[in-house]
């Protein structure tokens, strides 16, 4: 059922990423795709995050849900790389600024987190428009999404600390069978002057 859901997400979702306008209809159909998004579980996101056949657009909006819920990991593979790809390049036009006669313009502000915000930011639009002015420096990423994504993948990075194991080093006297007396030491050896 899992593979069956993240099927249906990826042909659906690639759908909505293969044309790039900023037609009403695309916009309708990108707020529609976020709502399923967030209504769907983190293992049949995870499942779609590593299909083979998830467009880079995709890729960035399953980022952005899976960041807003903190995951890190979709089984080995570690969520955020399509993000952290963009983050600081310039590969979208702001020249215009967006619409400032916004009936409900966004701000960052607006936004529990930057996860949050790149959410809405792709649902409306983007990367290619940015009608609330949320990238100024059109990397594709809204509200320090870069920063928090970057945090989020470069934790998925680091290797997971183990404790090793103490051995405790035993101040009991043992006897031996020759009727010497021995104490055990850290590394697990018999320390003959110790008792």
């Amino acid at each position: 059922m899992k593979v069956y859901l993240a099927a249906v997400m990826v042909v659906s979702l690639a759908a909505c990423s293969a044309n790039t306008s900023n037609s009403p209809q695309n916009s309708a159909r990108s707020l529609a795709f976020s709502k399923q998004l967030s209504a769907s579980s983190t293992a049949s996101l995870c499942a779609t995050y590593t299909s083979a056949g998830t467009t880079p657009l995709v890729k960035m909006m399953l980022e952005a849900e899976l960041g807003a819920r903190n995951v890190a990991h979709c089984s080995r593979t570690h969520v955020g790389g399509q993000s952290v790809a963009q983050y600081n390049r310039a590969s979208f036009s702001r020249a215009d600024g967006g619409s400032a006669e916004l009936a409900s313009d966004k701000d960052c502000s607006d936004f529990a987190s930057a996860a949050q915000a790149q959410r809405y930011f792709l649902a409306v639009g983007g990367p290619a428009s940015d009608p609330h002015r949320l990238d100024g420096d059109g990397d594709g990423l809204a509200c320090e999404w870069g920063t928090a994504v970057t945090r989020l993948y470069s934790k998925a990075l680091a290797p997971v600390r183990r404790a090793s194991p103490r051995r405790v080093s035993s101040s009991r006297c043992h006897v031996g069978p020759r009727g010497g007396t021995y104490t055990i030491t850290a590394s697990g050896n018999k320390n003959y002057s110790g008792c």
